[in-house]
């Protein structure tokens, strides 16, 4: 000290006569006093010296620790601070212990004085709660926190007269409570307010009362209702803030009329009821514009139950003020009903005219508005509906209405409307904006003509502000795209390296390098990651990529894009490569995306939270977000078409009202303003809200325990909150925090699926863990206790980066009315804009973020609006774009138009990605030069993309017409890129192929061979390695799936152009034969000797291919297309191959070719059956018509083999090439068998014999003449044998095509009883054989794993195999067999089912057998090693495969492909149903035939029965006239005692004198010898009756009566017709007149015939009579010619 100090220090102690300890404290203050002259006056030293005696006071301390402490204190500071640090290190009340107060200033060496004061008055408090109290961590911060806060309003006595209550650890905890209520209401200390913490009041209480105590000063007991003359000036001034004070107040006055003037109405309707408000509509003129608002607003109140405020009447007036021509946007705060707000608004307009589109942000919500309001629209006959998810109808009305076909027919259903004809459509703008699409870019008319006329939105700040930026497209995957993906692949390797060699610390990125001593060292990035990675892979790139054209040899080395993609790949570059680094290195997923089946989900972090699962983020960082995960990657989509939500908007003009409860800044509406010409409207409104005091932390578990800590305390309070998260994985997180305490009453809403959580009432205790989902729209209820209790409590834990979001979040409580909290719990170290200093209080730091955040917000507004007018722009360049492709698609032939539209839609695109960098002033001009480059000869230059040719000519080839148009189309396309142009080289040689198969010309065959070959090098050389560029984390991920995908398809159609065309063979024999010199057991040496012979067997084949081997021969080829599904192998799980499947068809792969030799057509073989059928039909006919008795039905089965015989020969002879004599054969065998089963050997002697008279009577017309040959009774037997052809040929034709058909009926050809009851046999002896089957279930583990059914079919295949034994086929035939005989086959069966059943037993033993092979086929198949490697195989372990597997970041997720499960019981089901369907198809199949045969008798029963009366009556004629006819066993079913005894009758007449009948001349023949001709009246032979024999035949002429009652009349052939001969005698007068007896010998002879032949007459005579009944030809009518007996 200096001299002045050391007298003063004299002076004091003299003067205080001090002891040696007080003159050792005084000399320690004077020795501060030092160190701080200009803050130490006398009062000072008092302060510093008060107390001084005591024993802990801080005097006592080490003077070396107070000296530090105070020559370290930060200058300039507060002397009042200083003083107070000192007056409270001396007061008695807070005397802490000397080493309390050295640990003190130790700790704050240093630090401000206002900080060392905080801290130490936290440590006073501190102090005064008892020493054998353990006070945990977290309280203890959270104390610290709250005492720090408290100090500005409390003093340090009241809060440690708070700290002086606590007794125990159930106290402290109470206590804690208190304080963070207090804190966060921001109460002040009264000392009548808190003098019931006391004793008496069990600390449990202390919280609840003090929380009901901060609800009660801070929250109003009920809304503040403005008065109206209020709420007029608040609209005023907060709206017209441009007027001068009298403008204000005429506008005042102006919205007071129109208020009064609906108030006036309102009165009017308000006694009526519902009916009465109807019949009141039809009086309502639109133009009274009052009547009409009052009068709905009086429905909505009488609908709702609820009255229209004062707030609502004032919006409706002022959306609708008619003065205003522009769009109104109006604020209407959240839960003031602004739904039905909108309803009202919707009817008004309607009811006025005009078309309305609600537009509402979601479509979820459109749809519940539009139902739950569709009565109250009803009320006023007006139709609504909703948009989404529109019916395929609404297309079909739409094209049909577009053709001007009348749509009655949908009205006429009744229950279709028309949604886009309907008065009111609710919907989302995507919605609408997709339609519009639809209609003007697809030309599909779904929108009815209807126009953008009136637009009331919901949410309009979310769609118009925050979603200006949005582009709707419709989805165009456009082909060639594919071929990017590799240089992607690419890039992705590249970034993957690069994370191996930079490392980021401290927000700064190192290299990580050697140096010459090859030591590891970081050197600091002088410029961003992305500019790094930019300038180091750009010339790496363009080594490995050509984009120029280079000769086929030099391509080869290097990654080929078509030439087409060359601008596009250079103007994208550079944008990859930083896609690549942010998509690696900065996006997280939880974060700025979801991970969800296996798809990488767009999240809308910044405003809504809702999830976009069809948005992809452009310019490749959705594909490398895809690569990173591992999941199935897609081609990235060029924007063809787009309409954003400006131009949408802007479609309405004036005639939009928008609504929100934040309508934002005043830069957010001075986009309104510009943008749309819109007027902002605010309409005030008191909330019952209080927003509790802000939290702020740097450390994320602080953070995340105060979010826990704070909701758990309102939730004990019988509270309900809402915690709103910017990220999904921190509400996770907070979630699973939460649940640790409250299992059962945490909610989660991330998802869009999730909505029911947020639309139940919230009970007390609960709470939702939400990001911005939660924010926007969500009506959250809750119950009366929850509002008794102080209502919703919201927990913002981030700041939303506009106060649009903001108020949003918070619009969630204290709405219509009730009461709420909100509060922001902010982590500073994840917030961008944390512009807020240290010092300031917690509420000065959210409102100093709150500015800076303001600014952002304006600097982004002004920048939206200069963006808009690009958009703008844009938008309207596409409408003049489809306004151009709709003229020069015409050009185009019609079946290439779809095809040309897609090639002018992708250049466009293109020209778009190419136009980015263009402004607004060159955009037009550039689009001038596309315009008019289009428009030059469409046809020969519009197309620069070769795929596009590939694809109108596989439209031609499909249908293999127009062949030569179709090669024009490959030619062009392969000219244009022969290096990525293996689709159409493999088109072109199918196409050549056909013309071989047409035309027989070989160059045609060996183009199309080298056609082939050009396709299988670009595939093997180019397209196919490309794969293994894609870097594959693990091996059961979608991404390697799809990559095995790829491989598959392009070894399929590897391998059908081998087939094709041949391959060498060398390197397959030289590595079998490597094979087998390696030890293996003798199983594994046979199958490989066996290929290895095959090999060597078949060279020349396999090498030559099917079409090598067709050129040398010049045989006939068979050309079959197949898809690529169809190709599949059956193991193969099709249903995973379609979006692979479907990029290789739109690059114009046309399916797979397969070719066979075919088979010539052995044309004497056809000629032969052809013969052969033919005599059988013949000969049939003849059998069938000349024979009697069973032979007929011997002539029929020859009609119908001949018939089959002709079928055969056409079928297999001609069209398939198969006929096989041995085959044909057998069946005629079979058929002879089948004869004479159901016919006889009797029957056959009579067909030969038939066939002998007809023999005969060929012979008979050689010698004698064609007249004996072409008699009337041969014409009619032709006749009726070619009825029976023609019968019989149509039959079988109709069992031909219902065989073939018969696929559809075989289920009902076995009654289901049968088919259940094997289906049940079976499954229960499965089912007990494979229950616990531990191989099967090994094999079934496989397949899941696998996700495809390989090891399933191989059992299956086996099964198959087993079930196709000629003998379980016998025993199919004999229960057939036994079906088929039983009666009343549908009906019986179920009468009979124990004997069917009973038959069924040689089947099912059968299936027994089966079913223990299977058992053992799949134990050897669950003891393979390849099947227990793959059970083995876990996530872990990972297989290298056929892609490079890189290390996993163990920080990023990788997606994971769904096990594919297939239980036992489902394999044992399906080889239940597949074992039984076997069967019962080869039950089916033994009597299908003859169930069709049977069907199709019934079905021509009619003709049938026709034809065999005809043939009938054909057949007794003949044997009436000539009983020689008749053989012996043919007689007896006609001869009986009746005709026998007529037959006597008929022998006695003719002795006696009868007139000679019909009956009688093959008798007369007989007796005379002699051949009998029978001639009409005109000259012409009717009949021929007796055998041939060397005398010349007679000849008479019948002449049929003329008179009722005279006899008919027999001449010879030159006699004229007289009646001078005897009329009962001229037949044998005229057999006498022709030979040498007379008449009476001629009867005598006769009547001996007779009785010769006695029972053929007797057989003739049952005929006679069946003939006189039914037959009226004059021949056999004889009752006229009886004999005379008088």
């Amino acid at each position: 000290m200096g001299p002045d100090a050391v007298h003063t220090l004299n002076t004091v102690c003299e003067r205080q006569s001090l002891s040696f300890e007080d003159f050792r404290c005084t000399l320690k203050a004077f020795w501060i006093k030092k160190f701080l002259p200009e803050m130490i006056n006398d009062h000072g030293m008092e302060a510093i010296t008060r107390n001084s005696h005591h024993k802990n006071h801080f005097l006592q301390c080490n003077i070396r620790i107070v000296q530090l402490f105070i020559t370290l204190i930060p200058k300039p500071y507060e002397s009042s601070s200083l003083l107070k640090l000192f007056d409270y290190f001396t007061d008695e009340k807070n005397l802490l212990s000397v080493e309390a107060i050295e640990t003190f200033l130790s700790k704050n060496t240093g630090k401000t004085t206002d900080i060392c004061l905080n801290q130490l008055c936290i440590l006073i408090c501190v102090k005064h709660i008892r020493k054998q109290i353990f006070i945990p961590s977290r309280i203890r911060s959270n104390l610290s926190y709250c005492i720090e806060s408290l100090l500005s309003t409390w003093s340090l006595n009241d809060l440690c007269e708070l700290m002086s209550l606590v007794h125990n650890t159930d106290d402290i905890k109470h206590l804690n409570s208190v304080l963070t209520i207090i804190v966060e209401f921001g109460l002040i200390f009264d000392r009548t307010i808190f003098n019931f913490i006391q004793r008496s009041v069990s600390s449990s209480e202390w919280p609840r009362i003090v929380h009901s105590y901060a609800i009660q000063v801070s929250l109003p007991s009920q809304s503040k209702m403005l008065e109206l003359n209020d709420l007029f000036d608040h609209i005023i001034n907060l709206t017209y803030t441009q007027m001068n004070a009298a403008d204000k107040a005429k506008r005042k006055q102006e919205l007071s009329n129109q208020y009064d003037c609906l108030s006036m109405m309102l009165n009017h309707f308000s006694s009526m009821d519902t009916n009465k408000l109807k019949d009141q509509l039809k009086l309502i003129p639109s133009s009274d514009f009052y009547s009409l608002v009052a009068f709905v607003i009086r429905v909505s109140d009488v609908v709702s139950q609820k009255p229209t405020r004062s707030v609502q009447k004032l919006s409706i007036l002022l959306a609708l003020d008619s003065s205003n021509a522009s769009a109104r946007i109006l604020q209407i705060n959240t839960g003031e009903g602004k739904t039905r707000l909108l309803s009202v608004l919707a009817v008004i307009i309607s009811l006025r005219g005009f078309k309305v589109d609600v537009i509402t942000s979601s479509k979820e919500l459109a749809k519940i508005q539009a139902e739950k309001l569709k009565s109250f629209y009803e009320l006023f006959n007006l139709k609504v509906a909703c948009n989404a998810d529109l019916s395929s109808q609404n297309y079909l009305y739409g094209r049909l209405r577009k053709k001007g076909i009348s749509a009655q027919i949908f009205k006429m259903l009744g229950v279709f409307q028309p949604v886009y004809e309907c008065d009111v459509i609710y919907g989302s703008a995507d919605d609408f904006e997709a339609h519009i699409l639809q209609d003007e870019f697809n030309d599909t008319s779904v929108r009815c003509d209807r126009r953008c006329e009136f637009a009331l939105v919901d949410e309009v700040d979310n769609l118009m502000i925050d979603g200006r930026e949005q582009l709707l497209h419709l989805s165009t995957p456009v082909p060639s795209i594919f071929y990017l993906l590799p240089i992607q692949a690419f890039i992705w390797n590249l970034i993957l390296n690069l994370d191996e060699n930079v490392q980021k610390i401290d927000g700064q990125w190192y290299k990580i390098c050697q140096d010459e001593k090859e030591n590891i060292v970081r050197e600091p990035l002088n410029e961003s990651l992305m500019d790094f990675a930019e300038k180091t892979f750009l010339p790496v790139f363009e080594s490995v990529v050509h984009l120029e054209d280079i000769a086929p040899e030099k391509a080869a080395q290097k990654l080929i894009i078509p030439k087409h993609l060359h601008k596009v790949t250079s103007a994208q570059l550079s944008l990859w490569i930083r896609s690549a680094i942010y998509a690696k290195f900065e996006m997280k997923e939880g974060y700025d995306y979801l991970l969800k089946n296996h798809k990488i989900i767009y999240v809308d972090v910044k405003n809504t939270g809702v999830l976009h699962d069809t948005m992809r983020w452009s310019d490749g960082l959705h594909f490398f977000l895809e690569m990173k995960h591992g999941c199935s990657i897609q081609s990235e989509h060029i924007i063809t078409n787009f309409i954003s939500h400006v131009t949408f908007f802007r479609r309405y003009l004036d005639k939009l009202i928008g609504l929100t409860g934040t309508i934002g800044s005043e830069a957010a509406q001075s986009v309104f303003r510009k943008v749309y010409s819109a007027n902002c409207i605010i309409i005030p409104c008191e909330r019952r809200h209080y927003e509790l005091r802000p939290y702020f932390t740097n450390n994320i578990e602080q953070w995340l325990h105060y979010i826990a800590d704070n909701v758990e305390e309102k939730m004990k309070r019988n509270r309900a909150a809402l915690i709103i998260t910017k990220y999904i994985e921190e509400a996770r997180t907070i979630a699973g925090f939460l649940r640790l305490s409250f299992p059962n009453r945490v909610k989660l809403y991330t998802e869009n699926d999730e909505q029911n959580v947020v639309r139940e009432s919230l009970e007390a205790g609960y709470v939702i863990v939400a990001t911005n989902l939660a924010g926007r729209g969500a009506d959250i209820l809750v119950t009366e206790e929850v509002e008794h209790n102080g209502g919703l409590h919201v927990c913002i834990t981030f700041l939303p980066d506009n106060d649009r979001v903001e108020l949003q979040n918070q619009g969630r409580t204290s709405r219509c009315g009730h009461q709420g909290t909100s509060q922001f719990i902010i982590n500073t170290s994840k917030e961008s804009n944390d512009n807020c200093q240290i010092w300031l209080d917690e509420r000065e730091k959210l409102e100093k973020m709150r500015y800076f955040r303001e600014l952002i917000e304006e600097e982004n507004m002004n920048q939206a609006i200069k963006a808009v007018e690009k958009t703008i722009e844009k938008d309207q360049i596409f409408q003049q774009f489809t306004s151009l492709q709709k003229t020069i698609i015409q050009c185009f032939p019609d079946h290439s138009q779809d095809i040309a539209k897609d090639a002018l839609r992708e250049r466009f695109g293109r020209w778009l990605i190419e136009s980015s960098s263009k402004t607004n002033h060159e955009l037009q001009q550039f689009f001038d030069q596309f315009k008019t480059t289009c428009q030059n000869d469409p046809q020969n230059t519009l197309i620069d993309n070769p795929v596009y040719y590939v694809q109108m000519a596989n439209t031609l080839l499909k249908e293999q017409k127009n062949v030569d148009e179709a090669i024009n189309y490959l030619n062009k396309a392969i000219q244009m890129d022969p290096y990525c142009a293996a689709s159409a080289f493999y088109s072109r040689a199918y196409a050549r192929a056909l013309q071989y198969k047409k035309t027989g010309d070989t160059n045609q065959l060996k183009d199309s061979i080298s056609n082939f070959e050009e396709a299988r090098r670009i595939i093997k050389e180019i397209l196919d390695p490309t794969i293994l560029l894609f870097p594959v984390a693990t091996t059961d991920s979608p991404l390697h799936e799809f990559l095995v995908h790829l491989k598959s398809l392009y070894g399929i159609l590897l391998n059908s152009i081998n087939v094709a065309i041949g391959r060498s063979c060398d390197e397959d024999i030289k590595n079998l034969e490597e094979q087998l010199n390696n030890e293996m057991n003798s199983e594994q040496r046979k199958q490989l000797e066996e290929k290895l012979n095959c090999f060597k067997n078949n060279r020349n084949q396999i090498e030559n291919g099917i079409l090598g081997t067709t050129l040398n021969t010049k045989s006939v080829i068979k050309i079959q297309r197949m898809t690529l599904m169809e190709s599949l192998p059956l193991s193969e799980n099709k249903d995973l191959y379609k979006k692979e499947i479907e990029e290789f068809e739109r690059n114009g792969f046309i399916g797979i070719i397969i070719f066979n030799e075919q088979k010539p057509i052995e044309w004497w073989s056809v000629i032969s059956v052809g013969l052969l059928g033919l005599s059988q039909i013949l000969v049939g006919i003849f059998v069938a018509v000349l024979s009697t008795g069973a032979a007929a039905g011997v002539g029929l089965s020859l009609l119908q083999e001949g018939i089959s015989d002709l079928i055969t020969c056409v079928k297999d002879g001609i069209l398939n090439r198969s006929f096989s004599w041995s085959k044909w054969g057998t069946q005629k065998v079979y058929s002879l068998v089948i004869t004479i089963i159901f016919t006889g050997f009797s029957a056959l002697k009579a067909a030969m014999r038939t066939v002998g008279s007809a023999a005969t009577t060929v012979r008979n017309a050689i010698n004698y003449g064609i007249k004996e040959l072409y008699t009337k009774t041969f014409q009619e037997g032709i006749q009726i044998g070619g009825k029976m052809l023609a019968l019989q040929s149509i039959k079988r034709a109709a069992v031909e095509v219902a065989l073939s058909l018969a696929d559809y009926a075989l289920s009902e050809t076995i009654p289901p009883s049968i088919q259940t009851t094997i289906q049940k046999i079976l499954a229960e002896e499965i089912q007990l054989k494979f229950k616990n089957h531990k191989n099967l279930h090994r094999l079934m583990t496989c397949d899941g794993k696998q996700r495809n059914r390989f090891y399933a079919n191989q059992l299956k295949d086996y099964i198959f195999s087993q079930l196709n034994e000629e003998s379980l086929k016998a025993k199919c035939l004999a229960v057939g067999t036994v079906l088929l005989k039983a009666a009343s086959f549908h009906s019986g069966i179920a009468t009979r089912s124990a004997s069917i059943i009973q038959s069924l037993t040689p089947i099912i033993e059968k299936a027994y057998i089966v079913i223990g092979l299977i058992d053992t086929e799949a134990n050897r198949l669950g003891q393979l090693d390849e099947v227990q490697d793959i059970v083995d195989q876990t996530n872990d372990q990972q297989q290298q495969g056929l892609f490079y597997l890189y290390y996993r970041d163990s920080n990023v997720t990788q997606a994971k492909n769904d096990q594919i499960s297939l239980t036992i019981e489902e394999f044992c089901s399906d080889i239940t149903d597949q074992m039984s369907k076997i069967i019962c198809q080869y039950l089916q199949a033994s009597i299908v035939r003859p169930l069709i045969s049977s069907g199709m008798d019934q079905v021509f029963s009619g003709f049938n029965q026709n034809l065999n009366n005809q043939l009938d009556l054909f057949i007794k004629k003949r044997t009436v006239l000539d009983h020689q006819i008749f053989h012996q066993s043919e007689i007896h079913g006609n001869v009986n005692e009746e005709t026998v005894a007529i037959a006597q009758v008929e022998i006695n007449n003719v002795g006696l004198g009868a007139a000679g009948q019909i009956h009688h001349i093959g008798y007369i023949s007989q007796a005379m010898n002699r051949r009998i001709l029978i001639y009409d009246e005109r000259g012409r032979v009717e009949h021929v009756v007796g055998l041939d024999t060397s005398q010349p035949a007679i000849e008479i002429v019948y002449h049929p009566s003329n008179q009722p009652n005279r006899a008919d009349h027999w001449t010879t052939v030159h006699e004229e017709n007289t009646e001078q001969i005897r009329i009962y005698n001229c037949l044998f007068d005229m057999i006498s007149a022709q030979t040498e007896c007379d008449s009476t010998q001629i009867r005598e002879k006769t009547v001996q015939a007779m009785e010769g032949n006695r029972s053929k007459l007797a057989a003739a005579m049952h005929d006679l009579q069946f003939l006189r009944q039914t037959y009226r030809d004059h021949l056999f009518f004889v009752e006229n010619c009886r004999s005379q007996t008088e």
